[in-house]
């Protein structure tokens, strides 16, 4: 099975453990989201490495909630 995943801005504990909420779907088209505590780039490279840091510490904007409208004034 195959992945695709996006980083959202939210954030969760998990057994003491802060991790963040990845979106995504498999190659079915199945949605899916993967809670991950830990991630690291495979390279010794300074340069690579202060790049992914740099683009993982983005944080997409999470969406707001919607409200249901007999809420709504």
């Amino acid at each position: 099975m195959k992945i695709t995943i996006e980083s959202t801005g939210e954030m969760v504990t998990l057994n003491g453990v802060p991790a963040r909420i990845w979106a995504g779907r498999t190659d079915a088209g199945v949605p899916v989201r993967c809670f991950i505590n830990l991630i690291s780039p495979q390279t010794h490279d300074p340069a690579v490495q202060a790049s992914f840091e740099a683009e993982l510490s983005v944080r997409e904007t999470p969406r707001p909630e919607a409200i249901p409208l007999r809420f709504i004034l």
